[in-house]
């Protein structure tokens, strides 16, 4: 009928949330769509928890170390942190984020 078309858009909308992957938002980004899409999910709750802690100018240099996802920080060993080149109270809040998500002390 005539409300066909309208409830379509609104269901897309809701899978969207990047937690299935994205793909139903791939129209956009063409070849890419599907894959940004589920990229900027990632980057949303690595990013809201570096921001949380002050730490958001630090996102960047962790991606280029391969951090995609919190859970990944467990692979930031001291080495890596320092490579950073952090103000040192920094570097402390660093060591203890990734101590929260990994168990790992420094």
């Amino acid at each position: 009928g005539v409300g066909d078309g309208g409830g379509g858009g609104a269901a897309t909308s809701v899978k969207g949330d990047g937690l299935n992957g994205g793909e139903a938002e791939g129209g956009i980004g063409d070849i890419d769509g599907g894959r940004r899409a589920e990229e900027g999910a990632v980057k949303d709750v690595l990013s809201a928890e570096l921001e949380r802690v002050g730490l958001g100018m630090y996102e960047e240099k962790l991606r280029e170390l391969g951090v995609e996802h919190l859970g990944d920080l467990k692979y930031v060993d001291e080495s890596a942190i320092h490579s950073l080149e952090a103000k040192p109270i920094h570097v402390k809040k660093i060591a203890a984020l990734v101590q929260k998500h990994s168990g790992v002390t420094f």
